[in-house]
């Protein structure tokens, strides 16, 4: 693969949002690429970890419960969701409401 090429593009987004219950990441891969895609309270603690693995270039979404790592249900509130895919990385605000 091209290293001059990102391997995230652009467009990373979740829908809905805001949203109740779940949300679903969608983003696009350039490369053939390891992705993590991690979610954060607006402190910076890291609630949850989503590991894909590697995934193949194209398009691709990915379901969020609303749960943090333990499976325990979060708070309404603002959260912020970081994709990493390779060297690339891009983040958004997503905001939960009550279920």
């Amino acid at each position: 693969s091209d290293p001059a090429l990102p391997a995230a593009r652009l467009d990373a987004r979740n829908y809905p949002n805001p949203f109740a219950g779940r949300t679903t990441l969608r983003f696009e891969l350039a490369a053939k690429t390891a992705v993590t895609v991690s979610v954060f309270n607006l402190r910076g603690q890291k609630l949850r970890t989503l590991r894909p693995g590697t995934l193949a270039p194209g398009s691709h979404d990915l379901v969020w419960d609303g749960r943090g790592d333990r499976g325990e249900p979060l708070p309404s509130g603002i959260y912020l969701w970081r994709l990493e895919a390779g060297t690339e990385s891009r983040q958004g605000r997503m905001l939960k409401l009550a279920d």
